[in-house]
Order: C-alpha cells, then structure tokens, then sequence
C-alpha cells in the first residue's frame, strides 16, 4: 500500500511528528511505502524517519513517482495542500491530537474517518465541529516499546525526580508553575525538557531546566531520560505519560482547559495493559484496518 501522510512539521520531536514518524516506520516494516509530506522538514527527525525507509518531502516540492493509495491527514494546512494535488478518487483519513482549537479537525468529504487519539476528543469534534459520530474512531498514540520499555535497571535518586518534557508555552505556564511549587513542597526535583515557544522567565536560571536547540530539533533518545526519573507530568494524556507508563513509571497528568488553567491534578499508576493498548505493532493494525475499511467504500 502507498500511504501519504501529510504534516505541518516534521523537524521537532513533538507530539503529531513523532505520530507521523512512529507510525510510518511500522508501516515500512509492515511492507508499505510511507511518504509524509510536510511544511517544514529537517533536523534529526527526517534524518531518523530517512534511515528507516520513510520518504521526506518538503511540502513545496512534488512528491516524485508516487500515487498514494491513501491519504493520512495529520494536520489541517498540509492535508488541504495535498488534498487539491492528488486525484478525489483518492480516499483519506484524518488524526485529530487534541481538544484544542488550533488542531482543529479538516471538515472535507474526502475523509472518511477521523482518528482520535482520546475519546474525549470524539465528543469535541461531535459537538463543536460538527464531525459525525459514525465518521469517528478511538485509536491512541502509537508508540515503540523498542524504546520505552522496563528493560533497565531502576534509578535510585536521592531526590524523587519528576520528569517533564514537551513544548514550553503559555498553554503549559501554569501547571509547570504548579509542579515546581509542588516539588519544592514535596522536596522533589522537577525536571523539565522542552523547545520555548514563549517568554519562560519562570524557568530561566532552573539548573533542572534543559532547553532543546531548534536547530537539532530534540533530544532524541529521550528514553534516557525518562529511564531516570522516578515519575512524569505532563498536560492531558500526551505522549510523555504513556511513555513513562510504559518504561513502569507513574504519571502526573495536568488537565486544562483552553487557555491553560488547570481544572485537575492526578497522578495515574501505569494501566496493566499499558503495552497491548499504546504499542505501536497493535496500533498500526488498527489503523491499517482503518485504510482498508475507507478504501473498500
């Protein structure tokens, strides 16, 4: 099968990149050809997704000698860019990352359906974006537990280090604020990895505080990291808790509304079948089920 997968990004190790990269190299290894085509390409992740079989096109420039089968829309500029360049005949699926309305879904008759990746995104895109339900389906993130597993001896810290890792922006400014002062109370370390994306005055000076270098675009093996911690946090269920779940350690999950206030705080034990639910090989045979099911319409 030839799939298409279309991107905003496909330089950072954020959460829709490394969607698209983690999937599309299950698919490779399942004997499909993956192209993913996006706006912006570069750094280690289009080096990594090159060294495993995937194609990387910037979204510029035609895609060479390839007809897809489907289309994958991750994100909603590329996926009308790619939409108006290959054939309607040309049947698509889109994943919908979050709640929020900058990742809000592409209404287009070409989809056929929309992954979600929490089921509490189900109920968003029903109720505020008009998507019908029938058209839905819960597949989680994908991840691999090449990577993220419990094969490693156990740290021991002086201090409990609570791991969190992800974009730092004005969405996430008040429950980082609110871990830090949490840690300090609890006389815990809270360490924090992330690409600024705003003014972080908060975090300036923070010897638990690693900047990523837009440039590289990452911290690749992450996994490390995540190895060494005793706990995560992060907002929602995003990809730093389950791979925490899956490495045995427990997660702070920060649940926020738009604009960045926290409505709860809950640390979540890692779920019995936190393997069989989030491994990639599973996932990626939901979603090739997914494919065959929109290509027989």
């Amino acid at each position: 099968m030839n799939i298409l997968i279309g991107n905003h990004v496909l330089r950072y190790l954020t959460g829709a990149e490394m969607y698209a990269y983690t999937l599309g190299k299950y698919l490779v290894k399942m004997g499909h050809n993956v192209v993913i085509s996006a706006e912006e390409v570069g750094g280690i992740l289009k080096q990594k997704a090159e060294e495993v079989g995937i194609k990387v096109y910037d979204l510029k420039n035609p895609i060479m000698n390839f007809k897809p089968d489907i289309i994958h829309a991750c994100e909603y500029g590329p996926s009308t860019i790619l939409f108006s360049r290959f054939s309607n005949k040309i049947p698509a699926v889109a994943t919908v990352h979050s709640e929020y309305m900058c990742e809000a879904p592409l209404r287009s008759n070409r989809i056929y359906k929309y992954i979600c990746i929490r089921e509490s995104i189900i109920e968003k895109i029903v109720s505020v974006d008009k998507i019908s339900r029938d058209k839905c389906i819960h597949i989680p993130n994908g991840f691999d537990t090449d990577r993220f597993n419990t094969n490693f001896t156990p740290p021991n810290n002086e201090k409990k280090v609570v791991l969190f890792i992800g974009t730092i922006d004005k969405l996430r400014k008040e429950s980082i604020l609110h871990l830090i002062d949490m840690c300090e109370q609890t006389h815990m370390v809270a360490k924090f990895i992330g690409l600024r994306r705003s003014s972080t005055p908060y975090l300036d000076g923070n010897p638990n505080w690693i900047e990523v270098d837009p440039n590289i675009g990452g911290i690749w093996n992450i996994e490390d990291y995540v190895k060494k911690c005793d706990m995560t946090a992060g907002i929602l269920l995003g990809r730093t808790t389950i791979e925490g779940w899956l490495c045995g350690k427990p997660g702070i999950i920060y649940d926020l509304d738009a604009d960045g206030n926290i409505k709860s705080v809950k640390c979540y034990p890692p779920p019995p079948d936190v393997v069989e639910k989030y491994g990639i090989e599973g996932i990626a045979k939901k979603i090739i089920a997914v494919y065959e099911e929109v290509m027989r319409k």
